[in-house]
C-alpha cells in the first residue's frame, strides 16, 4: 500500500467537518484513486477471463487522473513516485 494511505485515513475522518487545504485535498484524491485502482485490479485478476469494458474504462480514467496529479510539485514526496501505467496496466 502507498505511504500516504494512513495520512488520508486520518484526513477522511474530518472531511465533512472542515475545509481541507489544497495539499490535503490532493493527498485524499491520490488515496481514493489508487484505492479504486487497486480494487479494480483485484476484480480484473479474479475474473481471469475477458476484460470487462467498464473496468477497462474506469481504470483508464483513474490512471489519467493520477498522471495529472503527478504534475503536482510534491507528488513524489507524497507517494506518487512510481510508474503508474506499470503498476496499473490499462
Amino acid at each position: 500500500m502507498l505511504q500516504y494511505r494512513y495520512y488520508s485515513q486520518k484526513v477522511s475522518t474530518v472531511i465533512y467537518r472542515k475545509k481541507l487545504s489544497a495539499e490535503d485535498t490532493l493527498l485524499l484524491l491520490m488515496d481514493e484513486i489508487t484505492t479504486a485502482l487497486e480494487e479494480l485490479q483485484e476484480e480484473q485478476d479474479e475474473a481471469g477471463g475477458p476484460k470487462d469494458k467498464y473496468v477497462d474504462g474506469a481504470k483508464n480514467a483513474y490512471v489519467t487522473c493520477l498522471e495529472y496529479l503527478k504534475y503536482w510539485e510534491k507528488a513524489e514526496e507524497n507517494g506518487l513516485d512510481f510508474d503508474i501505467e506499470e503498476t496499473f496496466p490499462v
